[in-house]
Order: structure tokens, then sequence, then C-alpha cells
């Protein structure tokens, strides 16, 4: 095992006699093993090794006594550790990522910070075959071109992933084999996240087709990182030629799309996406060949694109832009916020404070109060928690008593709602219904009726409500 990871250390040239290695060490078996096999190399290599451990929060004592392990772990060895704490389910909530997307954002900007304080070469990351293997598969469930089918690279800038060679399987029997203790994240078992179906479901079933499939497709993925190498080349040579970058505002020219064949065409698009986007999170084939469409549209035509970028047809071919963020929106890309039941709650993002009261119904319809910052609701028929957010897809409106539905979309444009306001406007929504859409009009679902017992009042205060 441990000359099979120096082989594919020195073939890859992931690390060099006296680098600095940041170890992140989560406790697991894979950082585990990492962690041993680097102490291994230390005195061959002269290696200078530290360790960065990132507590998630998310599952209560547990989280606490991996990270007392991995404490005593590098202690015993005399490893300097930085260790991290953090609220994953609270970060997650503002920023609008899951909360898996964004403890990875988290992790990887505390190893960024830890890296730059101790000054490292190389940041060591405990992926292994089965990893791979896992995001091949799932790149290619979601639709991913080539890039993705090459999974993971063993060396990006200065991450090294010295463990791509061998598999979980082999690296657990190897700790149980030798006595070497390890931290086990029973979420790792929840078959709920897309991950976690694909190492527990599906790759045990490609095994028992053929017991060589990860020897097969690490061949494969060699032969298509040499591709991969040769296919960036050449679009990097045709980002040069075909595009530019002004304000923001990228441009491809149409001479891109008159001149080069099809998959260059769509390398360009999408590896000006990611320059827009400033990140590859998401951007998808079908964002590509949507971008790729408006070549044969007229001018003017525009499409929306993940992190709120447009891209649009010009004159000159086709050009993207990421709108503009408005202030207070990092706290949540839709405004999110539950409602306090009773309570008050800040709506941040439009300066409003709503209050909430719970109350017995007399039966007065003549009481039901008329202004359009103040509204009642029948409360026996609210079962799930209420949210002030701005519309997304699917959202709808009940807009008459036999349920009779109609989009958010199609109602602002019955509504003759202004397009500089729909983006920002108010809703108040269960799950993907919306009860009141702010100032415009309210549901049917939960309008006081002769057969309501108890009333929600909501009111708003501040924000453009009470103008």
């Amino acid at each position: 095992m441990i000359q099979k990871c120096k082989k594919f250390i020195s073939e890859y040239q992931l690390i060099k006699p006296k680098d600095r290695i940041l170890i992140a060490l989560s406790g697991g078996a894979d950082s585990v093993f990492l962690f041993y096999l680097l102490l291994q190399m230390r005195g061959e290599l002269e290696l200078d090794l530290r360790a960065v451990h990132v507590e998630h929060g998310l599952r209560g004592d547990q989280s606490i006594l991996d990270a007392q392990f991995v404490e005593r772990l590098c202690e015993r060895y005399q490893i300097p550790l930085q260790e991290y704490r953090c609220n994953i389910a609270k970060s997650a909530q503002k920023s609008g990522r899951t909360i898996e997307e964004e403890a990875r954002v988290v992790r990887y900007r505390f190893f960024e910070e830890i890296s730059d304080m101790w000054e490292v070469d190389k940041i060591a990351i405990a992926h292994n075959a089965t990893d791979d293997v896992e995001t091949i598969l799932f790149h290619m469930i979601r639709g991913s071109g080539l890039i993705g089918l090459t999974g993971i690279r063993p060396i990006r800038e200065r991450y090294i992933r010295p463990l791509l060679g061998i598999t979980g399987k082999e690296i657990r029997t190897f700790l149980d084999r030798n006595g070497i203790a390890y931290c086990t994240d029973e979420t790792n078992q929840d078959i709920k996240y897309s991950r976690n179906r694909i190492r527990h479901c599906i790759l045990p079933q490609m095994e028992e087709i053929n017991p060589g499939v990860f020897d097969h497709m690490a061949d494969m993925k060699k032969e298509l990182m040499e591709v991969r190498d040769f296919v960036e080349e050449a679009t990097k040579q045709a980002i040069a030629q075909y595009t530019d970058e002004r304000d923001g505002t990228y441009q491809i020219y149409q001479d891109c799309f008159l001149k080069e064949k099809g998959y260059l065409q769509n390398m360009v698009i999408y590896q000006t996406l990611i320059k827009c986007a400033k990140s590859a999170k998401d951007i998808e084939r079908i964002h590509v060949e949507s971008v790729r469409n408006l070549m044969d549209s007229q001018v003017g035509k525009r499409i929306h694109l993940p992190y709120k970028m447009v891209a649009y047809r010009s004159y000159r071919g086709l050009e993207i832009e990421q709108l503009k963020q408005e202030e207070g929106e990092e706290r949540s890309y839709l405004g999110a916020v539950e409602l306090e039941i009773p309570g008050v709650t800040n709506a941040e993002y439009w300066d409003a404070t709503i209050q909430t009261r719970v109350f017995s119904y007399d039966g007065i319809e003549a009481s039901i109060p008329k202004n359009q910052c103040t509204k009642w609701f029948d409360y026996d028929i609210i079962k799930k928690r209420l949210v002030i957010r701005k519309r997304q897809p699917g959202d709808y409106i009940a807009i008459h008593q036999d349920g009779s539905l109609k989009t958010i979309k199609k109602l602002f444009t019955d509504e003759k709602v202004p397009e500089k306001q729909r983006n920002d406007q108010m809703l108040l929504m269960m799950e993907d219904e919306c009860l009141w859409a702010v100032g415009i009009r309210m549901s049917e679902t939960a309008k006081v009726s002769a057969s309501t017992r108890q009333i929600l009042e909501i009111k708003i205060d501040g924000g453009c409500w009470n103008e």
C-alpha cells in the first residue's frame, strides 16, 4: 500500500524534498492513512508537516470527539495543528448553498487561510480512487462533458491528492489490519445524499459485474486527461483569439462560431462562463448549449444563467455579464427568512419588520383589514412553516377558490408588475405556494372564511410597503 502510494506520488511529482505540507485531517480513515503515509515519508524527504482540522458543527458531540481524536494524534507525533470551528447549517442558510457545498466552501477557505499563515508549499487532501470514480459517475449523471469525466486531478495549484491510486476499501483494510484507529462519520451512510447513493448502491454492483472496475476507470481517466490537456491548450488559444473582457462583460466574437468546430465553441463558452461566475460549480452542458443557441437568435435576445449571469446576442457575437449584487443580498440570494409566529421578524433585505400574532376569530367580516401592509390568514389551514423571500422558478399562487393556480411569473405579467420590481418582490411562501404577494394580491388558499377559528395576522412595517 505504502509503495503503491509512493509510486503514484512520484509519477505525478506531487511532493518534492523539503516541502512544507499542510494535511487536511478530518480524523476519518482516509485522512488518517494520509497522515501516516506522510509521516513515513517525512524522514526520507525532510518534509515539514502541519495539519488543519475543521469542525463543522453538524454532528453534535460526535463532531467534538473527532476533533479531540485529531488533537491527540497530532500531539503524539508533534505535528502543529490548527483547528477551526464553525456552524455550517447557519452559514448555509445565509449563503443559499446546500450544507454539503457550504461545508466545502468554508473548509477550503480555512485551508487557504492557514496555508498563507504558515507559508506551506502543498495542501494534502485525502481523496482516494473510490472518491474519484464517484466523482466521474456523479458528473456523468449530471450531464458533464470531457472535463468532468477526468474526475479529480492529482494536483491543482498547491493542492495534492496522494491517495488517488488506492481505493477506500484498501485504506480501511490496511488500517484495521495494523490496528490504527480512525473516526467514522455516520452521515456517510445516509443514501439521501447523491454521492453516498453512488458509493453504497451503484459502485458495489459495478464491482460485481467486474472486480477490476477501479483499475479500468483509472486507465480510462489517464487517457482522457491527455485528451483534456490537448483540448485545454486549443481552448486557451481560441479564447485569446475570439474573446475579450471589458468592465466585467465578456464578449465571444461570432468568428469563433464561423471558423471553429462545435466542441471547441462549447469549450470557449464554458470557460467564459466560469470566468464570469468565478466558479465552475453548477455550470453544466445545458447552460453551454443555451448560450450557444443564442447565436441563432435575433440581436437583443437574452437568457438567465446561474450566479446571476445574463447572456445575450449582440451584433458582434455573444456577451455575458453578471448582474450587480444589491447591498444586503449576500445574506441570502432569495432574501429568505422564516417568520416568527407569534413574534417579530426582521426582513433585512427589504429593510422591513414583520409582526405576527394569532387570535380567535369572532366571525365579523367587517373587521378584516383592507390595507396593503396588514393581512389576516386562516391559521387553521396553515400547517407548514412560512417564509418571506423573493421569487424562484416553480412558485405559484391560488387565484380561485376552486383551486385554480397561476405561476408567480404569470401573475406579475397579468398584474403589470414593473420588470425592475419583479425580482425584488416580497412574497409570503408556504413551500412553493405563495400566500401573499405583498401589495399585489393574496392567495385564495388561506383566506378567512365563515369556518375560520384562528386568525394569523401579519403586519409589515418599514420598507416600501408603508409609503
